[in-house]
């Protein structure tokens, strides 16, 4: 009897063990949090260029060589610039003019960058904006449109001009003329190459 009785207990207490394995809910296995940042990091990535529909060449540094071909301006370091909303070119001295009475410039640029010889040149002023630097510091400046080439290349830009004499890089990109066309690697530099001096 009180064998019978030991295995009738032995009994209940396997399957109540089972019991509770089986309602208890199914914990997924936890990945290491490096994991969980990489697959984060490359989800980000795909929708990010999905959403462009931007080949893998489309892929910038933070600096990069660029060509102004309408302002006679052969290569320029530029800063492709995220965190700008408007690009930015240096200007040596800059006057205004009206001509079939609308307001133009005249100004000089440095046909390779700070320092080279310059180039006079005359564009319509297409507006006028408040633009803040990375200082803090608000002017008032003229847009221009003109085109910028980057590698192979050429498209169309809105850029303003200013005296960047004091400025790390002549020449800003901003975000504007950015977009649907250029993603930044911000751990790189010139990642594009190209004959910057044939204009077509």
């Amino acid at each position: 009897m009180i064998a019978k009785r030991t295995s009738g207990a032995l009994a209940r207490k396997v399957r109540q063990a089972a019991s509770v394995r089986m309602s208890a809910p199914a914990v997924p296995p936890r990945l290491p949090q490096h994991s969980l940042f990489s697959a984060s990091l490359r989800a980000m990535e795909s929708t990010a260029t999905a959403s462009l529909s931007l080949p893998p060449a489309s892929i910038v540094g933070w600096r990069e060589w660029l060509a102004l071909p309408d302002l006679g301006v052969t290569a320029i370091k530029a800063k492709i610039d995220s965190g700008a909303r408007s690009s930015a070119l240096h200007v040596v001295w800059q006057e205004r003019f009206h001509r079939n009475g609308g307001p133009w410039l005249r100004f000089a640029v440095e046909s390779s960058g700070m320092g080279s010889p310059q180039v006079e040149s005359e564009a319509e002023i297409v507006d006028e904006r408040n633009v803040t630097d990375s200082g803090g510091h608000t002017t008032r400046r003229p847009f221009i449109r003109t085109r910028v080439k980057l590698g192979g290349d050429l498209w169309p830009i809105e850029i303003n001009l200013f005296d960047r004499r004091h400025m790390l890089f002549p020449m800003l990109l901003g975000r504007t003329a950015m977009i649907a066309r250029l993603l930044v690697d911000p751990a790189r530099s010139f990642l594009r190459g190209g004959d910057l001096t044939e204009a077509p």
